[in-house]
């Protein structure tokens, strides 16, 4: 499903070693937590994943595509098979719960009808159906995270990537969103979810992928 092979990124403008040779595979349907403290390099191996960052040594395989040959619509075409979930929601917050769920694919350009069934899925699953008509602004940080995840779900992505989604939220709301996560994955969907909060991830049984300074020290 995801192959890192000696995968190896440089910041060029400080010259700081984000990542440095690091490998492992994850299999189809893994729940998988990539822990370690704040700047250890989570958010650099997730962002390589979107295909934000190209690694400068080493390469990444997705679903059997090797994503760090990707370039322009060939990374859009991928990048709408993968769901991404944000610690600060990235929600536009003037429109809609519907509208914030549908963006995804009306940028990809599918019909109304289709737009319409596949969000109408996605927030049954997240639990917000009732919820579909009003502002994101006007929501609680768990319901906007909610709202990310429903988000990430349109399109039945087969890899979703969550990156410190409880980062913002209580330990009760955090609990509720590890959970909803969990269940994600529990229908099929490979999630890995990248955290530095040990507490959240202790109910739901998962692989862990631990970086340390830009290295990969288990797995």
């Amino acid at each position: 499903m995801v192959k890192f092979d000696h995968v190896t990124k440089q910041y060029k403008d400080t010259g700081e070693v984000a990542l440095e040779g690091v490998s492992f595979h994850i299999f189809p349907g893994q729940l998988v937590y990539l822990i370690g403290e704040s700047g250890a390099g989570k958010t650099t191996l997730m962002r390589l994943l979107l295909g934000e960052l190209s690694p400068d040594m080493g390469n990444i395989w997705v679903n059997g595509q090797k994503i760090t040959k990707l370039r322009g619509n060939q990374l859009a075409k991928y990048r709408q098979c993968v769901g991404m979930v944000f610690q600060d929601y990235k929600l536009i917050e003037d429109k809609t719960v519907y509208d914030n769920v549908a963006l995804k694919k009306i940028v990809a350009g599918a019909g109304t009808s289709d737009i319409r069934k596949q969000v109408i899925a996605a927030l049954r699953v997240v639990g917000l159906s009732d919820k579909y008509a009003e502002k994101a602004g006007e929501l609680s940080g768990g319901e906007k995270q909610r709202v990310s995840i429903a988000r990430a779900l349109v399109g039945n992505p087969a890899l979703i990537l969550a990156d410190e989604p409880t980062g913002n939220l209580d330990p009760a709301h955090s609990k509720e969103i590890m959970e909803l996560l969990a269940n994600i994955n529990a229908l099929g969907t490979t999630v890995i979810i990248a955290t530095h909060d040990m507490h959240a991830i202790d109910a739901h049984r998962g692989r862990l992928l631990q970086v340390e300074n830009g290295k990969l020290i288990c797995s």
